[in-house]
């Protein structure tokens, strides 16, 4: 069924089929058009099944839980981990993301302080917030996070978070993803020298029998000098990579519908360009 309506989706929503199909020609310039295409219509169907399965997870009990997704230990070092009062989770919109701190908290008896942005509609957004804090972890919205994470850290608690998306100049600074220039934010190296926590990045990826994997990578091997800034940029860039390689070994259980690289390469979609135009167009005026 998901890759059904991923399918129908592929059909019918040009918009971000075209996206998805720029992004993916732009990280990955020598595919032919032939394999873009599948490539992208595969981006479409993980969407799709990913969104049957959250639906399903809603209503799932731990037990049925527990028997859909299994813990992959990259390293053995998980042992090493829960020693730790407090970890910097990591993770992208790979997979099923809402995987992750969900069974986290369930698996590990670890309740997590997550920041997510509100969905638009109220109703949809009170169901996402109980099926995320189910196991006792706490969400925040976006806004003035950096000091509730900081917070939390000092509390001793564990926090995730996604890293992926594009970040506003103000609270970014300039890193490589895939390979290309992109707004990242500085947050995860900062806190993680703050308060001297390991960052671990976390993913939840499908096999193709539809079995949930939940791959535990081994801590980042983050640097500490004297210098507060240039650790700032190198540890960033590190983060990066382990979210590139991460999305490399699964290019298409990755959302391609981020218009993750507008802010340095704008040419890539001119849709985005014209809407910024009309806008300035229209402010002008007012």
């Amino acid at each position: 069924m998901g890759n059904i309506l991923g399918w129908i989706a592929f059909a019918i929503d040009k918009r971000h089929r075209m996206v998805v199909k720029r992004n993916l020609r732009f990280i990955f310039p020598g595919y032919s058009h032939e394999r873009l295409n599948r490539l992208a219509l595969r981006v479409f169907q993980n969407t799709g099944l990913t969104f049957l399965e959250i639906i399903q997870l809603i209503f799932s009990s731990e037990d049925q839980m527990r028997k859909r997704v299994e813990v992959l230990d990259a390293g053995n070092h998980i042992e090493a981990l829960e020693r730790h009062s407090r970890l910097i989770l990591i993770s992208a919109h790979l997979g099923n993301w809402e995987v992750p701190p969900l069974f986290w908290a369930m698996y590990f008896k670890t309740p997590l302080l997550g920041v997510v942005r509100p969905l638009d509609s109220k109703r949809l957004n009170r169901i996402m917030v109980n099926f995320r804090t189910r196991y006792g972890s706490t969400i925040i919205a976006k806004k003035s996070a950096l000091q509730k994470l900081a917070r939390g850290l000092r509390k001793h608690q564990s926090i995730g978070m996604l890293i992926d998306h594009d970040v506003k100049p103000s609270e970014a600074i300039k890193s490589n993803f895939l390979g290309k220039t992109v707004n990242a934010t500085p947050s995860v190296a900062w806190l993680a020298r703050q308060y001297n926590c390991p960052v671990v990045p976390v993913f939840c990826i499908r096999k193709p029998d539809g079995k949930l994997i939940m791959e535990i990578n081994p801590p980042l091997d983050l640097i500490r000098t004297k210098n507060r800034e240039e650790d700032l940029l190198v540890n960033t860039q590190i983060i990066n990579d382990s979210i590139s390689k991460a999305v490399l070994k699964n290019v298409d259980q990755w959302f391609w519908f981020h218009k993750r690289w507008k802010r340095y390469y704008p040419d890539l979609y001119p849709e985005e360009t014209k809407r910024l135009e009309k806008r300035r167009a229209r402010f002008g005026r007012g």
